[in-house]
């Protein structure tokens, strides 16, 4: 069962009220489903049943402000990047309409470095 699925059936068990929101499609290759819930049922959940599963982090939900593409998502015959597991996913001190995150990644970005930003 993953995290996200454990996440769910704990809080179907203390029936708190929550939805999932799945990425668009464009997305698929880089978004999961995420919960969204209050911040009173997050505490409960957190409160009840902390270690029960793993939560790499806590933003408040804004919808899309912009269209989001309803496209596959690009595909390119190099991958760089590989496949990415956020360890932290938190609001951006300095900006509160930014998040920050920490990741993992299984691909090599040293020859990319030099362009990022």
């Amino acid at each position: 069962m993953s995290e996200f699925e454990k996440a769910k059936a704990a809080l179907e068990g203390l029936s708190a009220p929550f939805r999932v929101v799945s990425p668009a499609t464009s997305f698929r290759r880089v978004g999961v489903p995420s919960l969204v819930l209050g911040e009173e049922a997050y505490h409960n959940l957190c409160g009840r049943l902390a270690g029960a599963f793993v939560c790499s982090g806590w933003v408040e939900y804004r919808p899309a402000s912009i269209d989001v593409p309803q496209d596959d998502p690009v595909s390119y015959s190099e991958d760089l990047f590989g496949e990415a597991a956020v360890m932290v996913l938190a609001p951006c001190v300095a900006d509160e309409t930014k998040i920050r995150l920490i990741a993992h990644l299984t691909g090599d970005l040293t020859d990319v470095f030099p362009y990022m930003n």
